[in-house]
């Protein structure tokens, strides 16, 4: 796991800080307030296009290595870093009173669509579905042991 942030609810913390005299040079952790899980992820996506899938679970020694940022070496995300990276949003909500203003769901889906209708391009996503294929195949062998 690892804290994310819409950016909507983002700029909502930098804006709370420079409106507030208060926050002149103090730290905040920032996220949304809700942090999901890639499973919980991979689920909600599934509601927002309307398409159900099996979701397998595959030890990280089998998947197949993706080029490096700050992440795990078999990990396509960037952020897919341990131990979990979750934030204290207490100081913030309390000083400040920051609370998400767009909620966890609205935020997935219009980051979903945005990607269904644009369909960026991204280099460092390049999977090998055939290795990954030979993952879950894997990690059926080990689960049916």
């Amino acid at each position: 796991m690892y804290a994310r942030g819409y950016f909507e609810n983002m700029a909502h913390t930098a804006a709370l800080a420079a409106e507030n005299e208060a926050a002149n040079g103090q730290p905040y952790n920032c996220a949304d307030t809700l942090a999901l899980s890639l499973k919980q992820i991979v689920e909600m996506i599934g509601e927002i296009v309307d398409h159900e899938w099996e979701i397998v679970s595959v030890p990280r020694e089998l998947m197949p290595r993706v080029p490096q940022s700050q992440a795990l070496p078999y990990s396509c995300d960037p952020y897919d870093i341990e131990p979990h990276l979750l934030l204290d949003l207490t100081k913030i909500r309390t000083e400040l009173g920051y609370r998400d203003l767009v909620p966890i769901t609205t935020a997935m889906e219009n980051t979903v669509r945005w990607l269904v209708d644009e369909q960026p391009t991204v280099d460092w996503l390049s999977p090998s579905y055939p290795e990954h294929d030979e993952a879950i195949r894997k990690a059926g062998q080990i689960a049916s042991l």
